[in-house]
């Protein structure tokens, strides 16, 4: 990462632009490693389904809901005695060929050429900004998460219609964290040295999970985003980018991003069933593929009452 971090831009592997036609009102972009295969095909056949929503803006019109999976490259894998360099160099060819057919049947990926890693996922927020500008200027809002995350498409759509119907007014909606300390303890994967980042704490973001913005919020988080350099943390770099273009998080309770324990806690003494806290929810964090074919089979029961 340090190395590189200098490189923001990077080309397309795979681009689909024309996803943003039709109307689309809400855009569901969602970050995804390339071999994670089973959870995007699991995103498809619940939550994350094309359509039109049965959710109306106040005008009467449908609201047109779009998903987008936006990937790197899968890096090189640590070196190991029982692989050989040809035989990494062989795996991560298999699975970029199978990300080309998948590219190909869906139409629903983006893909740039770095390499998909923890301290590259900054590189997905500033290219996916410079995309969504070029190509979807009528997209009025984006949903914007990792792909463990369940979204409640309908209580999201029902919460946006609310607002601007174009998203030309500037909305940052999530789970704030406030204040929140680097983390100097090398043992952390969210280590983050003096030498990078000096101040006692970050600005306030979206915690990790995902996170709702109109039109004219990501329009200008990338013209300020030009100025910030790229930081090993994503969550942390919106919300820097948010501090310089003076926008603010504004909570919601329904950005529910640390399981069902704490949820629970939240709710008090009397601990409601999941499948209430889901339906309650705009996004819940985290699912397994097969967790969430099994929970979305149960979503959609409408015998089974909360």
């Amino acid at each position: 990462y340090v190395l590189y971090r200098h490189c923001r831009l990077f080309p397309m592997l795979h681009n689909f632009p024309g996803v943003c036609g039709g109307g689309a009102f809400l855009l569901l972009v969602i970050k995804s490693s390339p071999s994670n295969f089973d959870r995007r095909d699991a995103i498809r056949r619940t939550w994350g389904r094309n359509g039109v929503a049965t959710t109306t803006a106040g005008d009467g019109r449908p609201l047109v809901v779009h998903t987008l999976f936006l990937l790197g490259v899968r890096p090189p894998s640590p070196p190991s005695p029982s692989d050989s360099r040809d035989d990494d160099r062989g795996k991560r060819a298999r699975v970029q060929r199978m990300v080309d057919l998948e590219a190909r049947l869906y139409g629903d990926l983006l893909q740039w050429d770095f390499h998909d890693s923890f301290y590259n996922l900054t590189l997905k927020d500033i290219n996916f900004l410079r995309w969504f500008e070029a190509y979807c200027p009528a997209v009025a809002y984006v949903y914007k998460g990792d792909d463990d995350v369940f979204v409640n498409v309908e209580n999201l759509l029902v919460y946006l219609a609310t607002f601007s119907r174009d998203g030309s007014a500037p909305l940052f909606v999530g789970r704030t964290q406030q204040q929140a300390p680097p983390i100097r303890s090398v043992e952390s994967k969210y280590f983050m040295p003096r030498e990078m980042y000096r101040r006692w704490t970050y600005p306030d973001y979206a915690s990790g999970g995902g996170f709702v913005m109109s039109r004219a919020a990501a329009v200008r988080i990338h013209e300020v985003s030009r100025d910030i350099k790229p930081f090993p943390i994503d969550d942390v770099w919106i919300g820097m980018c948010l501090e310089k273009a003076g926008l603010a998080v504004t909570q919601h309770e329904g950005f529910r991003t640390f399981g069902l324990e704490a949820e629970n806690l939240e709710e008090g003494v009397e601990k409601k069933s999941p499948l209430c806290i889901y339906r309650s929810s705009m996004i819940f964090h985290r699912f397994l593929p097969q967790e969430m074919l099994d929970m979305w089979v149960d979503f959609k029961n409408a015998s089974i009452q909360c």
